[in-house]
């Protein structure tokens, strides 16, 4: 141990770099060269999961002798916080490249606007803050050249505009939500969310060639509809898209995006009304990148289009079959808890009789499909020869 100060800077980082966050304050403390090299990643992505903890935070990094602000590299805000707070630390934190406000009910656009202007190396930014305008939104664009993940969650008071501002910036994953609360039993679309959506968004949404993923959720269906049947020649790299929520969509703007999006390696259509139209176009179309598939809550879809699905597209890992309301027994394959259900969400009710359902296929059931499939072809092979 007398000698770990003379090893080299490098050696140093490269131990440091492969020990578990819980033991750097440990490292920090063995000489001032290991501090120097921990310190930074002590500061580098605090966890700050409460309003204590936040305070406790910001008061500290306000009386450091050393501006350690400038070593916050990601930010996961989870609590309250207000203007002043996000203030102050944007203030001492101008190199921060990832933030991510869970809870930004009380920010508006007084600390959002000088965030983007304090930070302008943030490429990944997450906002659930209904309060912000679309001034917020404009100071991204003008500031963060970098920015290349946006996740907007219910920022309703955002005008359909919003991505014109954005186009400077190299965008390759977008999330957009409009208002988590509602369900299945309200009114899904109230008036102040479907202002935020309009045919000037859907053209500016299109103009992001570089986007590799998209989600979209609890959106106007009519909308989604109408941006996947005119997006057939747009975002040639995507590979991620997420589609949740858009209750009463139905097949037809599937079957025209995905006819011409067949290189995904992720797919999720939860709660989309799909059928098992949709899931011959994926079989059909073969989606030889594919490795995952969540079908959620779609009880359309039968266990025949799953297993079209399962046998022609040859990198898939799991599928995702929650409320699909798929009996268990039609999946003989599926086995153990993490693929047959017994909660409130995994039941489905026959008349008076309850039985199990299935609610995920696994590795080893799409292997074990496959097998299945290939045995009885080659039995009928061996008959009818």
């Amino acid at each position: 141990m007398n000698n770990l100060g003379q090893l080299p800077g490098e050696i140093i980082s490269l131990i440091i770099d492969d020990i578990p966050d819980r033991d750097l304050y440990t490292c920090a403390l063995i000489n001032k060269v290991f501090y120097a090299t921990a310190n930074p990643l002590l500061w580098r992505a605090p966890a700050l999961e409460n309003e204590t903890k936040a305070h406790a935070f910001i008061n500290c990094i306000m009386q450091a002798r050393h501006p350690v602000g400038q070593y916050i590299r990601s930010l996961k805000l989870y609590s309250k916080w207000t203007d002043a707070d996000l203030l102050v630390l944007t203030l001492y934190a101008g190199q921060l490249e990832e933030l991510c406000i869970f809870a930004g009910d009380w920010l508006t656009d007084q600390s959002l606007v000088y965030l983007a202007k304090d930070c302008p190396h943030l490429k990944t930014v997450y906002l659930h803050c209904p309060l912000i305008t679309h001034q917020s939104i404009h100071a991204l664009g003008q500031e963060c050249k970098q920015l290349t993940e946006l996740g907007l969650h219910h920022c309703s008071n955002l005008s359909p505009d919003i991505f014109a501002s954005l186009m400077a910036c190299p965008l390759k994953e977008l999330y957009l939500c409009l208002d988590n609360n509602n369900t299945a039993t309200s009114s899904f679309y109230e008036e102040e969310d479907r202002v935020m959506v309009d045919d000037e968004t859907m053209k500016d949404l299109k103009r992001f060639d570089q986007l590799t993923h998209l989600t979209l959720d609890n959106i106007d269906p009519d909308w989604v509809s109408q941006l996947l049947l005119t997006s057939t020649e747009c975002w040639a790299p995507l590979s991620s898209l997420v589609l949740k929520n858009i209750f009463g969509m139905g097949d037809a703007p599937l079957v025209t995006f995905l006819q011409s999006h067949h290189d995904l390696t992720e797919l999720q259509l939860s709660c989309v009304d799909l059928t098992d139209v949709t899931l011959d176009v994926i079989a059909t179309m073969g989606f030889p990148h594919l490795t995952r598939l969540n079908l959620s809550s779609n009880p359309s879809i039968t266990a025949q289009g799953v297993r079209h699905v399962v046998m022609q597209c040859p990198f898939l890992v799991s599928v995702e079959l929650v409320l699909c309301h798929l009996l268990a027994n039609e999946f003989p394959e599926a086995t153990g808890d993490a693929c047959i259900g017994h909660n409130f969400w995994t039941i489905f009710t026959v008349g008076s009789e309850v039985q199990k359902v299935v609610h995920r296929l696994d590795q080893h059931a799409i292997n074990t499909i496959r097998l299945g499939s290939t045995t009885s072809q080659q039995i009928t092979m061996d008959h009818t020869e």
